[in-house]
């Protein structure tokens, strides 16, 4: 299967290097901004239960928020088992897993990769007269994502012109335009990193993932956002999170990618 089909818009890498310099003007402040908004993301907790524990276990009334409320339409799935909700439970919660940290790009590249893997649990699944449901929570889970960043350069934003105030000599700065450009054209580039995936086969998956990782270290590099360790790091992380994910689906044609601790794997043409 080629995973071209489940990623829109393809960006040359052209447009990712163009952003060098509105990534350079990236100042402390925002950097500071942008970590502690995501700390607020990660810190939330997927699941809230209402009740005391007096209470008989099966009256607690379960409310999902945050992130995965956007899937919570698939308990009410009657042709899924209840271990098969369970199981696409848990892949959706590894999808949407978030780094510990790392720059506003790598956060993007995440979500690229989730993208990729939610596509996957629709196709595989998800019952037919739900795909276009499930399609959907994912086109929705993408967007709050893409928003809560735009937020991120709106405070940053907001905060620089509270200070302007203080010190007119800093000079206007468009913190909000520059950085929601950025946004855009990394959102799209990262999506079109991982449109060449291809599972047709053990070697060419392993193939076209690596190729998707070395495009996004190149991106990188030519915006000199991060240490060539740093990016290996990320690399590595982006590795482990396809490999979970593989694990908990357990498809035979849903490959598993070589790293430092599975390196027996097959990868030759």
């Amino acid at each position: 299967m080629n995973i071209a089909s489940l990623n829109t818009k393809s960006l040359n890498m052209q447009n990712a290097v163009s952003l060098k310099n509105n990534s350079l003007s990236k100042n402390e402040q925002l950097k500071q901004i942008e970590e502690q908004a995501r700390e607020i993301i990660q810190n939330n907790p997927a699941v809230k239960f209402e009740g005391n524990t007096s209470v008989n276990p099966s009256e607690i009334k379960v409310t999902v928020t945050g992130e995965m409320a956007h899937f919570d339409f698939i308990k009410d799935i009657e042709e899924l088992s209840s271990d098969e909700k369970r199981n696409i439970h848990r892949l959706i919660q590894q999808s949407i897993k978030k780094p510990n940290g790392g720059t506003g790009d790598y956060f993007i590249m995440d979500r690229a990769q989730a993208g990729v893997q939610l596509q996957l649990i629709a196709e595989k699944l998800i019952p037919d007269k739900y795909k276009d449901q499930m399609e959907q929570v994912i086109k929705n889970y993408q967007e709050e994502g893409y928003n809560f960043d735009v937020k991120i350069y709106e405070a940053a934003q907001a905060n620089y012109n509270k200070l302007l105030t203080k010190f007119p000599s800093l000079g206007e700065k468009s913190i909000m335009a520059n950085g929601i450009k950025s946004l855009e054209e990394q959102e799209q580039t990262f999506r079109s990193f991982y449109s060449e995936l291809n599972l047709s086969s053990q070697a060419t998956f392993v193939q076209s993932f690596e190729n998707a990782l070395t495009k996004f270290k190149e991106n990188q590099k030519n915006l000199e956002n991060s240490l060539d360790d740093v990016l290996h790091q990320f690399q590595d992380e982006l590795r482990t999170k396809w490999n979970d994910f593989a694990s908990i689906l357990n498809d035979s044609k849903v490959y598993k990618l070589p790293t430092a601790e599975t390196s027996f794997i097959d990868i030759s043409l």
